[in-house]
C-alpha cells in the first residue's frame, strides 16, 4: 500500500486472464522493498506474490529491486537515514528459492544502480560478484549459477538483520512463541 499504482490484485487477475484467453503472454513485474516495508517482509511478499501469479499461468516474472532517485520522497527518507535499499543477498536468495520451487518459470531480476548505495547493494566488497551471478542467472535461467558459493562477512550481517526484523516487526509476540 505504500506505492499506489491505482489498481488492485483483482484488476491484474482479470486483465491477465483476458490477455491469456486472447493468446498473448503476460509478464508480471514485482517491486522489491518498497518504502515502509522491511527487508524480511519484502522477501515474504515477493514469495507470496509469485505463488499467486504462477497460479494464473503467468510464466515470466521480473523482480525489480527499488532504487532511489533524487528529488523523490524515497530520496528524502534515504537522506534522513530512514530507508536502506535492498541487500543483494536478498535478491540472490529470492532467485534461488523461486527457481527451485518453479523451475519452468522465466525469472528475471533487474538491478538498477546495483552496488551503489542508492541501489541494491551489500558491503561493497562482494557486490559485483553477487550482481554477476544474478545477471548470469537471468540470462541462462541456470540455477547452478546461483548455487556457487559467494562468501563475504556481510552475509552474516544480512542474516542477522532479517532475524531482527522478523522478531521485532513482522510477527506479533504471541505468534513468535515468546509468551
Amino acid at each position: 500500500d505504500s506505492i499506489n499504482k491505482g489498481f488492485f490484485w483483482e484488476d491484474f487477475e482479470r486483465a491477465a486472464i483476458t490477455i491469456k484467453e486472447n493468446g498473448a503472454r503476460v509478464k508480471a513485474y514485482l517491486l522489491f522493498k518498497p518504502p515502509f516495508v522491511s527487508e524480511y517482509d519484502s522477501i515474504r511478499d515477493i514469495l507470496l506474490s509469485i505463488t499467486k501469479i504462477v497460479s494464473l499461468g503467468i510464466d515470466t516474472i521480473s523482480i525489480n529491486a527499488i532504487s532511489i532517485h533524487r528529488g523523490t520522497f524515497l530520496s528524502q527518507l534515504f537522506e534522513k537515514n530512514e530507508y536502506r535499499t535492498p541487500w543483494l543477498w536478498s535478491l540472490l536468495y529470492l532467485c534461488r528459492e523461486i527457481k527451485e520451487q518453479y523451475p519452468d518459470l522465466r525469472l528475471i531480476c533487474d538491478i538498477v544502480a546495483g552496488g551503489n548505495v542508492r541501489g541494491a547493494h551489500n558491503c561493497g566488497e562482494c557486490d559485483q560478484h553477487v550482481i554477476k551471478a544474478i545477471k548470469e542467472f537471468t540470462m541462462s535461467q541456470d540455477i547452478g549459477v546461483l548455487n556457487k558459493e559467494i562468501s563475504c562477512s556481510c552475509k552474516y550481517e544480512w542474516k542477522s538483520n532479517l532475524i531482527h526484523e522478523k522478531l521485532s516487526i513482522s510477527e506479533p509476540v504471541i505468534q513468535r512463541n515468546v509468551l
